[in-house]
């Protein structure tokens, strides 16, 4: 029997109901996908950045990185920007799952997101994004 690849996703979000979501939608592809997925629960922007270097430090690299942020508030700009500058998480797949319109979305591209989704409604529309995550869109998947 092959072993199943394993795949790490970094959720960085502050609202104990949206990681719930996010880990139910992983759980549920995680059952049905040819891989067996890891989910790692960031609860604070304050410490995302060092906790990413604290994974990548342990030979642990995420297969993307998802923040659930306001691209517009200055605390999200900060992470998204020390994310994509930084040596070591450079170049770590992000995700970033906005409430807001176009202008987010632009906004969240120009700090250097590599997808950029309207935050779903619900398990089965993030079921949708993380099916379309791990598809391997166009630079996710090492």
């Amino acid at each position: 029997m092959t072993p199943q690849k394993v795949l790490t996703v970094v959720l960085i979000d502050e609202d104990d109901d949206d990681v719930f979501l996010m880990k139910r939608a992983l759980a549920r592809l995680d059952s049905t996908a040819q891989v067996t997925i890891e989910v790692v629960s960031i609860h604070s922007g304050l410490s995302a950045l060092s906790d990413l270097k604290t994974l990548l430090a342990r030979g642990i690299r995420p297969y993307c990185v998802c923040v659930d942020t306001d691209v517009e508030a200055a605390d999200s700009i900060n992470l998204l920007s020390a994310i994509k500058c930084q040596g070591e998480t450079r170049d770590l797949p992000l995700v970033v799952l906005t409430s807001g319109q176009e202008r987010e979305h632009q906004v969240a591209r120009a700090l250097g997101a590599d997808h950029v989704f309207t935050k779903p409604a619900g398990v089965r529309e993030l079921e949708k994004l993380f099916q379309t995550i791990l598809a391997g869109g166009t630079k996710l998947g090492t």
